[in-house]
C-alpha cells in the first residue's frame, strides 16, 4: 500500500484499511496481479534494522517504530495510537560488550531490587540509590568506550603497516595521539569491577565514597596528562589525514565498525576527557542526597575535591598545549618563498617563549635568515 505503485490493496470488506491507509493484522489484501514492467517503489521499514545504537532482537528500544519490538513490526497501524513500550526500554543506553549486561545496567535501580526493600527506604535513600547506580553503570559504559577505542582503532592502527608504513613514526603517531589511554583504561577497569562488586553484594550500596576515593587516589597524573593533550592530538590526526590518504580512509572505515555505535571517532578520543567533567556532577548528585551525618558524606566531601582539583590542573595543562597548537596552526598558514628555511620549530618546542610579537612578527626586525621564533628576541 505504502509503494508506488501499490504491491497490495485491501478489498472491499477492509474499510479499516481504505479509511487509515495503514495495514492492520486482521484485514484482507490482495495482490496486484495487474503490474506490467513499473515495478514498485518503497521501503518496508519493519524488515530494516533499527536506527537506534544498542538495540537487539526481541527486546527493542525507545524508537516509535523500533522493529525489534515486536515480530511483524510493519504490520502496526500508522495512527495516532499510544505504543506501549516494554518496561526498561526508556532510559539509558550504555554501551555495554555483553546484551545481558546493558539490559541490567539500562534500568533504573528501583526497577532491578524487591518491592520489599523499596518499602523500607526513604524517597530520599532511593534517590541516593538511583544517584550511586548512575555513577557505577555510567562507569561500565565509559570503560566500554575505552576498550573499543582500543580494539577497533588503536591496535587495527598498529597492526596496518599498508596506513602507516614505518612501524617507529606509527608507533610515534599513536602515542602523540592517544597518548596514555591504556593507563586510564585500567584505572577505569578497576574502579568499575569494584562498584559492581558492591551492587552485586547486596542490591542496597551503604557506602560508595570509600571505593570512590581509594581509586581517585590515582587519577591525577594519568588524567592530566591524557587530558591536556587533546588540542594537539585533534591537530595531529587532521594534518595526518591530509597527507594520508589511508589513514583518513580508515578512520572513516572504523566509523562503521557496530562497536561505535555510529558516533565519529572523536567521541571515543575525548571519552576521558569528558568523563572527567562528568565525575564532580554524579559526585555532587550522590552528595546532595546524602544526610551531613551519614558516614559517606565525609568520603564524598573529599572526593568531589578530589576530583575538582584534578580537573583544574587538567584545563591548566590543556592551556599550554592550546598555545602550542595556534603556533602551529600559525605556521601551517605562513606562506614563503621558496628556498626559505623560516619554521617555527623553536616556538613548537617552546611555546612559552612564544608571544603574540612572535606568532605575528613585525616583518621590519628580521632579515630572511633568521628564524621566524627568534624573529624579534
Amino acid at each position: 500500500m505504502k509503494t508506488t505503485p501499490p504491491l497490495f490493496e485491501p478489498i472491499h470488506y477492509s474499510q479499516k484499511s481504505i479509511i487509515q491507509g495503514s495495514l492492520y493484522p486482521d484485514e484482507y489484501y490482495t495482490l496486484n496481479e495487474d503490474m506490467t514492467d513499473e515495478m514498485p517503489q518503497g521501503i518496508l521499514t519493519g524488515l530494516l534494522g533499527c536506527y537506534t545504537p544498542n538495540c537487539h532482537p526481541n527486546e527493542g528500544c525507545y524508537a516509535p517504530r523500533c522493529p525489534n519490538r515486536y515480530p511483524l513490526a510493519f504490520l502496526e497501524p500508522f495512527g495516532n495510537q499510544e505504543l506501549k513500550v516494554p518496561k526498561g526500554t526508556i532510559g539509558r543506553t550504555p554501551s555495554s560488550s555483553s546484551h545481558m549486561e546493558q539490559k541490567e545496567l539500562s534500568e533504573a535501580w528501583a526497577q532491578n531490587v524487591p518491592k520489599e526493600l523499596l518499602e523500607t527506604l526513604s524517597k530520599r535513600e532511593i534517590a541516593r540509590q538511583e544517584a550511586i547506580n548512575e555513577m557505577i553503570y555510567s562507569e561500565r559504559a565509559y570503560k566500554n568506550d575505552l576498550d573499543t577505542l582500543n580494539d577497533v582503532i588503536v591496535r587495527p592502527l598498529l597492526k596496518d603497516n599498508s596506513i602507516i608504513p614505518s612501524k617507529q613514526r606509527r608507533e610515534e603517531f599513536v602515542s602523540e595521539v592517544f597518548g596514555n589511554y591504556r593507563e586510564l583504561r585500567e584505572l577505569s577497569l578497576g574502579l568499575s569491577d569494584d562498584l559492581i562488586s558492591l551492587q552485586q553484594e547486596q542490591a542496597y550500596v551503604p557506602m560508595i565514597g570509600d571505593t570512590l576515593i581509594q581509586h581517585m587516589a590515582y587519577f591525577e597524573g594519568p588524567y592530566t596528562r591524557y587530558c591536556s593533550r587533546m588540542s594537539l592530538a585533534e591537530y595531529l590526526i587532521k594534518q595526518e589525514s591530509k597527507v594520508n590518504p589511508k589513514l583518513a580512509m580508515f578512520f572513516i572505515q572504523v566509523e562503521q565498525d557496530k562497536r561505535m555505535r555510529r558516533l565519529a571517532l572523536r567521541h571515543f578520543l575525548l571519552s576521558p576527557v569528558t568523563r572527567m567533567q562528568r565525575y564532580p556532577l554524579l559526585i555532587s548528585a550522590i552528595l546532595k542526597k546524602t544526610n551531613t551525618d551519614h558516614p559517606d558524606y565525609t568520603f564524598l566531601t573529599k572526593c568531589l575535591d578530589m576530583i575538582k582539583s584534578v580537573a583544574s590542573r587538567s584545563d591548566q595543562m590543556a592551556e599550554y598545549y592550546k598555545r602550542r597548537v595556534e603556533i602551529l596552526e600559525t605556521n601551517d598558514a605562513l606562506v614563503f618563498k621558496p628556498g626559505s628555511p623560516h619554521s617555527m620549530e623553536k616556538a613548537y618546542s617552546n611555546p612559552d617563549a612564544a608571544s603574540e610579537s612572535a606568532i605575528k612578527p613585525d616583518t621590519s626586525c628580521f632579515d630572511s635568515d633568521v628564524e621566524i621564533a627568534d624573529a624579534c628576541y
